[in-house]
């Protein structure tokens, strides 16, 4: 196949993806087909999952964990947002430097991880063929295109936030360090925040509004309470350290 041949192949591609991706498209993530509108494994009412599902997320986060069996309790976390190829894999290195720890120290939380456990999960138990195989999908298939397993992945983000949220919040109750990788908010798109926390709360002006909702977030879970959630002496967390990367500009030297 000439290149030039491959190239359009690439674009007929993303066209697909693309209609398949719109607002109130087949593959994402407000689509009727999307993991958390599955009345089989969600309360529509109150969002919550199911029984079964519950216990799939319980057994999602212990695989997780288990990746990561020594990390420190030092009552430390980083909140990372951004979207991809805004630094934040660079700002981590440096904050991980900065804080003379490695990755293996500290329970990793990125919402990608997540998806790829739901997707998995979903191929092995059939439900990728009859819950996140929507109509359209099937359609596109049969005319021989190929929808692979990360493109449908908006149909369980909503779901993956939902994991991490209990992963995080099950590594907070423990004193973990924990590093939160998430997503800005619209006002915040195109940068990077990171933050450091321990002790007491607070947060520099130039860190987004996300890593301070988070800061604070973390703060009111951990005042006074100790690693397995009993009061504790200790103080509850502070932001000591931020940085934003710019998408375009990358982070600034320090």
């Amino acid at each position: 196949m000439s290149s030039s041949s491959v190239t359009d192949r690439v674009e007929e591609h993303r066209a697909v993806l693309q209609a398949l991706t719109t607002a109130g498209g087949a593959i994402g993530a407000e689509s009727p087909h999307a993991s958390q509108r599955n009345a089989e494994w969600f309360d529509q009412e109150t969002r919550q999952p199911l029984p079964g599902r519950d216990t799939a997320q319980r057994e999602m986060i212990r695989a997780l964990r288990a990746g990561a069996p020594d990390v420190r309790r030092d009552r430390e976390a980083i909140f990372l947002a951004g979207p991809p190829g805004a630094g934040k894999t660079t700002a981590l290195d440096e904050l991980l430097a900065s804080t003379r720890t490695t990755a293996a120290d500290w329970r990793i939380l990125n919402a990608d991880d997540v998806k790829d456990l739901l997707l998995r999960r979903a191929l092995e138990d059939g439900s990728y063929e009859s819950h996140l195989t929507p109509p359209d999908v099937a359609a596109v298939e049969a005319d021989g295109e190929k929808v692979w397993p990360r493109e449908r992945a908006a149909l369980v983000h909503e779901e993956s936030s939902m994991v991490i949220k209990r992963a995080r919040d099950q590594s907070v109750r423990r004193g973990e360090n924990v590093v939160v990788d998430g997503t800005l908010a619209s006002a915040d798109a195109g940068k990077t925040s990171s933050s450091v926390s321990r002790g007491r709360a607070t947060a520099s002006a130039s860190s987004s509004s996300t890593a301070r909702a988070l800061s604070r977030r973390l703060e009111s879970r951990t005042a006074g309470r100790g690693a397995t959630g009993a009061p504790s002496t200790g103080s509850p967390t502070r932001a000591i350290r931020t940085s934003s990367c710019s998408a375009v500009g990358g982070c600034p030297r320090r």
